[in-house]
Order: C-alpha cells, then sequence, then structure tokens
C-alpha cells in the first residue's frame, strides 16, 4: 500500500482540546517559552492536558497537548492546527534512547514549521526537532534550546502543499541520521551529544499539519496486548529494551495464551546479565515458567526456572557471547516435555518433563540488567513448520517472503545463504536483510 493510500486510512481517533498557558515566541529559537508556570507544573506533576488519543495510527502512546492551539479527529490522521503565531505541542510518554522514528506530514493551512519531537524534556524545551519549513523550502534539524553553537543543520527540499511527506530519524547514540522521503541515503548524517533519552512527539507553528503513521521502531513478533507490566520498558533500535531496577525484574505479559507451544525470540545484552521468555504465565506474571539466559563475561548459559525464582533445570555447558550477540532462543514445549535450544545448537540446552504449569501466557522478563528482544513469535506446537504447502526440501523462512537468494557462500567451515527477508508479512512489511547459516557439508554431485 503507498503511502498517500496509507494516510488516506479511516481511523477513529479520540483527542481533547484544553488549551493551557499562554506561550510567548522566542524568534531566536523559533521556540515557545513559557509566559506563566502552569503548563511546566502540570507537565511535571503528570495531569493530563488533554485527552489520550487512543485509536491513533501510531505505537506512541499517552499522547497529551499543551500550548495555543487544537487537536483534531480527523479521517485522515491527526491534525495539529496552532493558533496565529503560536506554538501547539502533542507529546507522548514514550521515552527512548536509540530509535528509529518517523512519520507522515501533509501541510494542510499556511505554511506552518511542522515537526517531530525527540529526546525530550517533559515540556518540551530541551529536545531535538526535525521540522519542515514551507516558507524557506527546508528540512531542519535543530536544539529546540537554540542558542549560540547548538545544533542547527538545514537541507534546501521541494516543498508543495497538499503533498505527503515522510520524515525519518534514526537517533543512535550522538548519531543522529536524517531521512526525507523514501531516499535510502541520510539528507543529514551528523553527530550531537546534547540529548541522549527522552520523550517523542508533535510540534506546529503557525499554522495546520496532519500527521499519520507515526512509529518508533520496537518489538516485531505476533504477541498480543499486555496483560502485566514490571520493571522499565521502552522501544529501541533493537526490538524492546528492559531493564530491571531496585533489585526487582523487569516484566511484560501479553495476551497470547497456549499450551503446546513453539516460543522463538531473540535476546542480546550490554553488558552482564539474566533475560528470558516466559511462557505458560499467568495473566499477572507471578506463576509460569522462564527460559533465561544467563549471560555472565562472554559466556552463556540456560536456565529453566518458575516465576518464582525456583531453578528447575540448568544448562550442562555454556555458550559464546560476544560482545553484541543476539542470541537465537527457541522453547518447545509440549505436555510435560519442555527443550530449550539456543543459537541452534544440539542438542538442547535444556530437556526436561515438568508439570508445573500446563498453559498460559507468553512474556518476556529481565531478571538483572539490561537486556534487548526481538522477533518473538509464539506459534502452537502442532503447526510448527509443517504446514500443508511448505516445501521440505527447499529452503523456506518459518514464516513471511523470501526474495533476491545470493549463496550459497562457502566460508568458516559454514555455508551461508543471504536473501531478503520480508518479515511475518510478506511483500507488505519492511524489507530487510537475513542470513542463513548451515553447518559444513559436501553435497553429492552424482
Amino acid at each position: 500500500m503507498n503511502r498517500k493510500a496509507k494516510f488516506t486510512l479511516n481511523l477513529l481517533l479520540t483527542a481533547g482540546i484544553l488549551v493551557t498557558s499562554m506561550i510567548t515566541v522566542n524568534r531566536e529559537t523559533d521556540w515557545a517559552l513559557a509566559a506563566d508556570e502552569t503548563f511546566a507544573k502540570e507537565i511535571k506533576e503528570g495531569m493530563s492536558i488533554s485527552e489520550t488519543a487512543t485509536n491513533l495510527n501510531s505505537n506512541l502512546m499517552g499522547w497529551h497537548v499543551a500550548g495555543k492551539g487544537r487537536l483534531e479527529n480527523t479521517a485522515e490522521g491527526l491534525l495539529l492546527t496552532s493558533d496565529p503565531q503560536e506554538n501547539v505541542l502533542a507529546l507522548s510518554q514514550t521515552t527512548a534512547d536509540d530509535f528509529i522514528y518517523e512519520a507522515d506530514v501533509m501541510i494542510k493551512e499556511g505554511e506552518p514549521e511542522a515537526t517531530l519531537l525527540f529526546r525530550s524534556s517533559r515540556d518540551g524545551q530541551q529536545a531535538y526537532m526535525l521540522q519542515i519549513l514551507p516558507q524557506a523550502g527546508m528540512i531542519r534539524l535543530r536544539d529546540a534550546g537554540g542558542g549560540e553553537g547548538r545544533l542547527n543543520e538545514e537541507r534546501q527540499i521541494p516543498l508543495v502543499q497538499g503533498e505527503i511527506y515522510h520524515l525519518k530519524v534514526k537517533a543512535d547514540g550522538p548519531s543522529l541520521k536524517v531521512y526525507w522521503g523514501n531516499q535510502y541515503k541520510p539528507v543529514m548524517d551528523i553527530e550531537d551529544e546534547a540529548y541522549r533519552s527522552g520523550q517523542l512527539g508533535l510540534h506546529v507553528w503557525d499554522g495546520a499539519a496532519l500527521f499519520q503513521n507515526i512509529t518508533v521502531s520496537d518489538l516485531q513478533g505476533n504477541l498480543e496486548t499486555v496483560l502485566a507490566s514490571t520493571g522499565q520498558w521502552q522501544p529501541d533500535l533493537s526490538g524492546k529494551k528492559g531493564t530491571s531496577a531496585n533489585q526487582s525484574k523487569a516484566l511484560l505479559i501479553y495476551n497470547k495464551p497456549a499450551a503446546d507451544l513453539v516460543y522463538e525470540g531473540q535476546i542480546s545484552f550490554p553488558d552482564d546479565g539474566t533475560a528470558g521468555l516466559a511462557f505458560r504465565s499467568s495473566a499477572d506474571g507471578l506463576s509460569g515458567y522462564e527460559a533465561s539466559l544467563v549471560r555472565e563475561a562472554d559466556q552463556l548459559s540456560v536456565r529453566l526456572i518458575k516465576a518464582n525464582g525456583t531453578v528447575i533445570a540448568s544448562s550442562a555447558r555454556t555458550y559464546p557471547s560476544p560482545a553484541g550477540a543476539k542470541h537465537a532462543v527457541e522453547v518447545h514445549a509440549k505436555g510435560e516435555r519442555i527443550q530449550i535450544f539456543v543459537d541452534g545448537y544440539t542438542p538442547a540446552a535444556i530437556d526436561v518433563t515438568d508439570s508445573s504449569y500446563s498453559n498460559g501466557n507468553a512474556g518476556l522478563v529481565v531478571n538483572s540488567g539490561t537486556a534487548y528482544f526481538q522477533n518473538t513469535y509464539v506459534t502452537d506446537a502442532a503447526s510448527y513448520n509443517n504446514e500443508k504447502y511448505r516445501p521440505q526440501y527447499h529452503y523456506t523462512p518459518m514464516r513471511g517472503s523470501v526474495s533476491d537468494p545470493n549463496g550459497l557462500v562457502y566460508f568458516a567451515g559454514e555455508y551461508h545463504l543471504f536473501h531478503q527477508d520480508g518479515g511475518d508479512m510478506g511483500a507488505c512489511s519492511q524489507q530487510r536483510y537475513a542470513e542463513l547459516e548451515a553447518p559444513s557439508y559436501r553435497p553429492s554431485l552424482e
């Protein structure tokens, strides 16, 4: 589906408007400064400045509006309109450090400054701003605080009112890369260390802009609605980032019930820590199993534990865990038999029988430290890799589509096959590259 078609999806948005304190504009920085302390106080106290928009086509959560203007529910998307020569801000409660943040933007009235706000403070005055400037015919990446020596990069771009433009920024530590439209190469590639983390939002000055498909990089997979959440969780370039705090584990339990299952996921660690996949869990996460990876130095061990911390089994060996490694975990649970595989090694790291829990939900857990989760899928054991029309000889991915295969390439004792991976939604999803590694073998040519 092209972007214009996406942009016209009928969305039932719920958003209310409450205009807050007076805002004045410092034209040296083109940014809003509070004329009184009401706005900052309300933000600090966590008050809802406007109703939360719950049906917006976005994975950002907890939208609130401040400034002089209005937020409208339209059939095309989220319409943010400021009063003349004024600012209006829509700030989400979603916080992220490293991410890809993007949206489709259409200028609707006047020649407003339309902005993606990221790594923002709670009042929006300390943040990065990725702006479309129709009057100047450019896009700009700047520091909301302004001032001499602060970030202020501009690029000339042809702009036409009524056109749909795609803005995207990739923030990875001090690296900030800005993409325009469907271009593969960034139009800006700079480094700045003013802000390393913060909230995501939108901003308009002196006009109206329509925003749609407002997304931040996050966990991919087929897990459903969150039933229970503890600890610290946020979207990230690497998927879902979880951090345990105050010696308590971070836990996300999803509404994904299953009894006999195969549960797959990727887990990576920035440092030593313990994290894993929860399965057959209660809705509150207080009971159930956890397939945990324990990383110490450059080695990884595997444990099957109960949610209360009781260890059922531990792996007899350790596995290599170099810096930055993304560990593939597979849990096979059928009846009382539970197997846990890591990084494709055989035999299974854990292979036991246990009857403590027979069914429940799936989730993510970080027992200590920080971990990143990606590509988490739960499949009914009866239909795993044995669909009626799945080829048994030719290579196929576990889900989704494959195109542009390259290989086999023999290197360092293994055969490698590279291909484009369409993910779990086939051609409609964003293409990425995948790699298959197979042990060394010598196929017969006879």
